[in-house]
């Protein structure tokens, strides 16, 4: 397991073994031991989870070509650089009572998870990269990061992280040498029609919404009729409903 250190500015890692990482997880060096003082409560945080999430038409290129397979690995390698920067910079560890001290962090440390699957087996290259909350102030001292600081922030790191996948020079030259480009949308355009039947989630979305509509309109159809009505007239609506419905399905 990859372990990525941010120390003023430069990235290093090291590997971590799986006892290395039970002792990470708990705020302790893998290597000497404890940092600081101890929260183990059980509503302490341990680590801020962030996701490197793209559209699924990236996973895709990667599954169908192995030079885009390796572009694509070195995207998600310069994305996870610069959140790690922006962790280090934006970020403050929280001192005092009732955190009420801020100060500077010198030093975090990230764990990344690679999965190219997603939860139904789909292809979906994506990493977590889970932020230890235990980081080192710039007075030289181990304390926990504010976590409501690092939770608002990451719709910054989420909305950036998009920005720069669609607009990434070296990986849109790597798609260009492949006859692929990007939509308005960020998908591939070459690649969006084979999105949907690459997706569980929508296929099933999809079987949940024919099957509302079918219900629904026979419903309809026996309510119109019992009332003199035209369940034709009513049909615009159907669309809005069934794809709510089948949402929280």
């Amino acid at each position: 397991m990859s372990r990525f250190i941010v120390e003023n500015g430069v990235i290093t890692s090291d590997e971590l073994t799986a006892g290395g990482l039970r002792a990470w997880l708990t705020g302790h060096d893998p290597l000497i031991g404890e940092r600081g003082r101890q929260r183990l409560s059980p509503d302490a945080d341990l680590l801020l989870d962030g996701t490197l999430n793209h559209p699924k038409s990236y996973s895709i290129a990667a599954l169908l070509n192995p030079q885009l397979d390796t572009e694509f690995e070195a995207l998600q390698d310069r994305l996870r650089e610069r959140i790690l920067l922006t962790w280090q910079m934006e970020l403050d560890a929280r001192r005092g009572h009732g955190g009420l001290i801020r100060e500077e962090i010198s030093r975090l440390e990230v764990v990344e998870l690679q999965h190219r699957r997603s939860r139904a087996l789909d292809p979906h290259n994506h990493r977590h990269l889970w932020l230890n909350i235990k980081v080192l102030g710039a007075d030289g001292k181990w304390s926990n990061l504010d976590s409501r600081v690092a939770m608002k922030l990451h719709t910054v790191v989420n909305a950036e992280g998009e920005l720069a996948a669609r607009t990434d020079p070296a990986w849109i030259a790597a798609l260009a040498r492949h006859g692929y480009t990007l939509d308005d949308t960020g998908e591939i355009a070459e690649l969006a029609g084979a999105v949907r039947p690459f997706s569980r989630r929508s296929a099933q979305i999809g079987a949940n919404r024919a099957r509302l509509i079918v219900e629904w309109s026979g419903g309809s159809r026996r309510i119109c009729a019992e009332r003199g009505g035209d369940a034709a007239d009513r049909s615009p609506r159907l669309g809005g409903l069934a794809s709510e419905q089948a949402g929280r399905s």
